[in-house]
């Protein structure tokens, strides 16, 4: 993973204003992780959690807790 750009925050608040934006690491898109959970790349749509770490295609999860998507 590439970040792009850093996330910016208001200084006083803690506001998030901008998102960080990585470069996905399939199809070289920019993502803006925006979402704690998951922010998925609009080009190639794979996912990402909140910190840029790509997430498993949505059939392989939950297997351990019985959970369906």
């Amino acid at each position: 993973m590439r970040i792009v750009q850093e996330e910016i925050r208001d200084t006083e608040t803690q506001e998030l204003l901008e998102p960080r934006v990585i470069e996905c690491t399939v199809c070289n898109n920019y993502v803006q992780l925006s979402n704690s959970w998951a922010n998925d790349c609009r080009n190639c749509g794979v996912e990402y959690n909140g910190s840029g770490q790509q997430l498993a295609r949505r059939e392989h999860r939950g297997h351990e807790t019985g959970e369906r998507f």
